[in-house]
């Protein structure tokens, strides 16, 4: 038989198998993964100890003398005590040992959990921060670039007017100060918004551990109750925990990613509402100015350019117009010998010898048409050779003149002539002015095509000099962005109708009827305030009869202003102060009259009501030289001069009432000439000539108005043969079209 077992030996060989093979494992890394087999183990060993205690003593019992296995049963229940109840110490002193370990593991991983979630929170809100820098500098540097770029627009202003300049800088910088409030309202929301959601992070972070420390008591807690729930619960919460924070930084990045979005989308357009609101204030102020500006802006009140463009149309060398002076005058000179076969035409250079010896200045003899229109517009052809290669009114002045003497001692082999060179070289500049203003309201170098053409082409027939210079010089292809010639309002009068002239001053006594055609051109507006320069203001007017023999053209009446300064008494009454270079011409079956003529003027406006304003002219000028008729009238069929030489003086008043609907004015012409070079010997005499043009429109339908005007002219010659009187009265009536500030 085998000797029995030892059953303390036994118990405590069976608590060193359960303690070295079930509670080895329990460490700090390992207590999580061995909890349950060291709880098992010790389970399982007071169950083994307590059967084989009771089954000893049993056997003790069994087996002795009564007294012997009471002794022996005291014994092995003391023994058996005192085994369990060191069994039981043992296994209680593990458990706190166990329990203390744990809760310094609990304790690990929730501060471990808490510093993670930290070192998060802080990297989100340091990249926010981050984000939050950039955006501001962005912001700043955006508003630098508006800021620069509304000061480039205000310098680029105040080159025409500092004071509108400063007035847009200073919108500009406001807007830009405003752009950069708004820029840092958003950053600094921004920025509150990242920190409320660092907040938030810091808080579910507080609670998440306020969480685990209460999961950890319960843990403790449920360890005398059951380790293995404590550890489900605890691997539970670290990974929602885990979940939530990644969810939470996800979430936080996506917000951030959105609001860098819409801080970047709305920083773009603020920089567009910006940049729109500093071009609609430069276009406002540039419209502004227009219509307050003076002459040293570029707009005048309506929009025009006031002036060409220096760059464009730049003066050309100084050898150009010199050259092409004398070339019109070859070919002209070309045409009149060798196709109009004209005898004037054969000059050799016999004729020149005479003339260069100054034997043969004279008086000319030509018809009154010849002085007074066919030369000014020879001379306008000569000035326009200068002004169109980019020299001003005064110094293309010259070239009329070089081309007025060139002619008279080249052109023609009769003497030269003083009143051909003077009409020449003073109307020719009047009607080349004239002529080069009309040609740049029609031309447009920004069009292309149809339009292009037919604008190139009325210009070309308006002045053919121009036409020749744009050719050479590459504009007629030219294509600009911007408006290049000066321009200005142009008012523009076309009538018909019919004419009936009287015998005398008897109303009824008809002796010529005739169909008439009438032109009327106003250029600029004379009661903008403004720096006048040559012809900015100028009006002209021409009559032509048809069926009145060949007196065709009657007249041509006209101004131009060489300097002048405007007057405003409030906002009622403006006036024009101004020196005005005249031209006058007519040419009927009572007299013939021509004048040049320089003197001050005045023009008034009154505004009475809205659409109702009175005007007045008053013009009195020297008259260096003027050809007028003799005492026998003009020549219908005279193809040489039936008229004198001399001087005087000329005064023109008009005063009347425009309703809007209508028209009411009083025209009223007088002229003293002194006869310095008569026909025929008569070198002395006087005369007074007055003409009274009274005349009524009503406006019909928009532009198409119904005129009516009564033509009085009276004459009074005082010569030494004899004193003369002759009137004579017309009647007007036509269909007008007045088109106010017309423009193509």
């Amino acid at each position: 038989m085998s000797p029995e077992p030892n059953s303390e030996f036994i118990l405590w060989g069976m608590l060193e198998i359960s303690n070295s093979e079930g509670c080895a494992g329990i460490t700090e890394n390992n207590v999580l993964k061995n909890r349950n087999q060291c709880a098992a183990g010790m389970g399982f060993t007071l169950l083994i100890m307590s059967t084989l205690c009771y089954s000893q003593l049993a056997r003790d019992t069994a087996g002795g003398t009564p007294d012997e296995k009471i002794v022996q049963k005291i014994s092995a229940g003391d023994s058996a005590r005192a085994a369990a109840q060191g069994t039981a110490d043992s296994v209680l002193a593990k458990a706190k040992d166990t329990a203390a370990a744990l809760r310094t593991l609990q304790r690990g991983t929730a501060d471990s959990l808490r510093n993670k979630a930290q070192g998060t929170a802080d990297s989100v809100l340091s990249k926010a921060k981050g984000s939050a820098t950039s955006l501001r500098a962005n912001e700043k540097v955006t508003a630098d670039s508006v800021l620069n770029n509304a000061q480039g627009t205000a310098a680029s202003l105040r080159i025409n007017e500092k004071g509108t300049a400063d007035a847009v800088l200073h919108k500009a910088q406001d807007t830009a100060a405003s752009l950069q409030i708004n820029a840092k309202g958003t950053a600094d929301s921004m920025l509150s918004k990242e920190r409320s959601t660092a907040t938030s992070l810091r808080a579910n972070e507080l609670g998440t551990a306020d969480s685990i420390r209460a999961s950890e008591k319960g843990t403790a807690d449920s360890l005398r109750a059951g380790a293995q729930d404590t550890a489900k619960s605890l691997r539970a919460d670290e990974q929602d925990t885990a979940n939530s924070l990644r969810a939470s930084e996800r979430g936080t990045a996506k917000s951030l990613r959105a609001d860098e979005r819409g801080t970047a989308d709305s920083l773009r357009a603020n920089q567009r509402s910006t940049a729109d609101s500093v071009r609609a204030m430069s276009e406002l102020s540039i419209k502004e100015h227009q219509i307050k500006s003076k002459d040293s802006t570029r707009f005048d009140m309506f929009g025009d350019l006031l002036k060409d463009d220096s760059a464009y149309n730049g003066k050309r060398p100084l050898w150009i117009p010199l050259v092409e002076v004398p070339a019109g005058d070859f070919i002209t000179w070309s045409l009149d010998r060798y196709v109009a076969k004209e005898k004037f035409a054969l000059s050799t250079w016999d004729t020149l010898k005479f003339k260069l010896r100054g034997e043969w200045w004279q008086w000319d003899f030509d018809k009154f048409g010849m002085g007074f229109w066919a030369h000014p517009y020879s001379g306008s052809i000569s000035y326009l050779d200068a002004r169109s290669n980019g020299y001003n009114f005064w110094e293309s002045y010259l070239f009329s003149f070089e081309g007025s003497i060139l002619w008279e001692y080249f052109g023609e082999n009769t003497p030269p002539t003083p009143n051909d060179l003077l009409s020449t070289s003073i109307n020719g500049p009047f009607y080349g002015e004239i002529l080069y203003r009309l040609s740049s309201n029609v031309l447009d170098d920004r069009t292309i095509g149809t339009e292009r053409f037919f604008r190139e082409f009325g210009a070309a027939v308006l002045s053919p000099t121009r036409f020749f210079n744009r050719l050479i010089q590459g504009k007629l292809t030219s294509v600009t962005d911007t408006e290049v010639y000066q321009k200005a309002p142009l008012n523009i009068e076309l009538a018909a109708g019919f004419r009936r002239e009287n015998y005398g001053a008897k109303f009824g006594s008809d002796t010529v009827q005739s169909v008439l055609f009438n032109m009327q051109l106003d250029y600029g507006y004379p009661f903008e305030t403004r720096e006048w320069r040559p012809f900015d203001y100028f009006t002209l007017r021409a009559d032509v009869n048809l069926g009145a023999g060949k007196k065709i053209l009657d007249n041509v009446i006209g101004q131009g202003i060489l300097f002048g300064k405007n007057l405003d008494y409030g906002d009622n009454l403006k006036i024009l102060l101004g020196i005005f270079q005249h031209y006058d011409y007519f040419d009927n079956t009572t007299f013939e009259l021509g004048t040049i003529a320089f003197g001050g003027g005045i023009m008034t406006q009154y505004t009475i009501a809205k659409s109702t304003y009175l005007f007045t002219t008053l013009h009195v000028a020297g008259i260096p030289l003027a050809e007028n008729t003799t005492q026998t009238g003009p020549s219908d069929t005279s193809q040489v001069r039936d008229f004198n030489y001399g001087d005087g003086i000329e005064t023109k008043f008009k005063c009347g009432l425009n309703f809007g609907w209508g028209c009411i004015e009083i025209p009223i012409y007088y002229y003293w000439i002194n006869t310095y070079v008569g026909l025929s010997g008569l070198n002395r005499g006087e005369n007074y000539i007055g003409i009274m043009r009274p005349r009524i429109t009503v406006r019909l339908y928009h532009n198409l108005n119904l005129g009516a005007e009564e033509m009085i002219y009276l004459t009074d010659r005082f010569t030494p043969i004899g004193d003369f009187h002759a009137d004579r009265t017309e009647q007007r009536a036509y269909l007008m079209l007045n088109v106010g500030n017309f423009k193509l």
